[in-house]
């Protein structure tokens, strides 16, 4: 004989075994959270990219290198969150003890407890764009750099060695580009190293197929010179002075030459754009570019694209005299000179 049992009542309070275990360790994190020698407020990000922080209570642990089990320095803290906590992130950022945060290792799919291992920002980057906008975002330059022997003695010694450096991918940071220079260190003291060609790894998706899911920007760099011509010494900006000119602004008589124009170096080109602003909005209007001065016509090669853009390429090393370059709009005008250098 079978028997058949039933149960009164509303299958709305039915739980899976699951959900049980899932509801009561909740509750059990909750109810215990502050009942903890290592509970901070700190403050976070109120979303991703935005540059704001709220306050938040947190447990915080010392890290431990899950390859090696050894456990990191300061540099490195494990954060452990109330739960739920929602949208815990790679690249997130937190403020506490007087420094930035960059969440390095997030523990969160299918996971009850949620953790992140945190790396503190020990520099910041600064740069500015070709439209002459200046940016900063805080950053982890790794301890060493690798390869910092010169290999061959030449003297001047030429400067070698890279580091690697790992930043929040977000909307400020999407504008920095391979060959992009940066300045570290302080007024007394700048250290100059440039993104490699290839350098830039902005392509670590979170989601597969999501090429707009990556949230870390790591940055291979090699040393450079510093530049006392294009560099902002003081402000520690590098190339600064290509795109703004002394009072601030990229745009003269109302008119935008981007980049900037300065020198070319032998056998090398530049692609210049050209545009009307009325304040700093950008108008619609075109240009007439002519070339003037006394530099003869086998040394370099002009075209003019369209309105908007032209190109000039140093086909042999030219020191008496600048080119010089006249863009007319209507009644505006602007002259530009750009010298035309050796091979460096």
């Amino acid at each position: 004989m079978s028997y058949h049992y039933f149960t009164a009542g509303s299958p709305t309070t039915f739980s899976s075994p699951k959900q049980v275990w899932t509801d009561d360790f909740f509750a059990l994190v909750d109810a215990e959270f502050y009942d903890a020698f290592n509970i901070f407020t700190i403050k976070e990000e109120t979303y991703f990219g935005s540059g704001s922080y709220i306050p938040l209570d947190i447990r915080i642990y010392t890290a431990v290198e899950p390859t090696t089990g050894e456990k990191l320095g300061d540099d490195f803290k494990t954060f452990l969150f109330q739960t739920p906590h929602d949208d815990i992130q790679l690249g997130e950022k937190f403020f506490f003890d007087n420094n930035y945060w960059i969440a390095v290792n997030v523990s969160v799919l299918k996971s009850l407890a949620q953790t992140a291992i945190v790396r503190r920002c020990n520099n910041v980057l600064r740069w500015v764009d070709y439209s002459g906008h200046s940016y900063s975002e805080h950053c982890i330059i790794e301890y060493n750099p690798t390869t910092p022997d010169n290999r061959n003695r030449t003297d001047p010694i030429i400067p070698m060695g890279t580091i690697k450096v790992i930043t929040q991918l977000n909307n400020n940071t999407r504008t920095i580009r391979e060959d992009q220079r940066f300045l570290f260190g302080n007024p007394q003291q700048w250290t100059c190293y440039r993104i490699y060609g290839g350098g830039l790894i902005n392509f670590n998706n979170l989601q597969t197929t999501s090429n707009t899911s990556a949230r870390i920007l790591n940055l291979g760099l090699g040393k450079n010179f510093v530049n006392e011509t294009d560099d902002n010494l003081t402000l520690g900006i590098a190339d600064y002075y290509k795109y703004i000119n002394p009072s601030g602004s990229s745009i003269i008589n109302n008119i935008q030459i981007l980049p900037v124009p300065s020198y070319i170096l032998e056998s090398g080109s530049q692609v210049y754009s050209c545009y009307l602003y009325s304040g700093t909005v950008q108008l619609s209007d075109t240009f007439t570019f002519a070339v003037s001065g006394s530099v003869p016509s086998s040394y370099y090669n002009f075209i003019s694209i369209d309105g908007n853009h032209f190109s000039v390429r140093n086909n042999k090393i030219y020191l008496d005299n600048p080119l010089l370059i006249d863009c007319v709009s209507g009644v505006n005008n602007r002259t530009i000179s750009i010298e035309l250098r050796g091979a460096w």
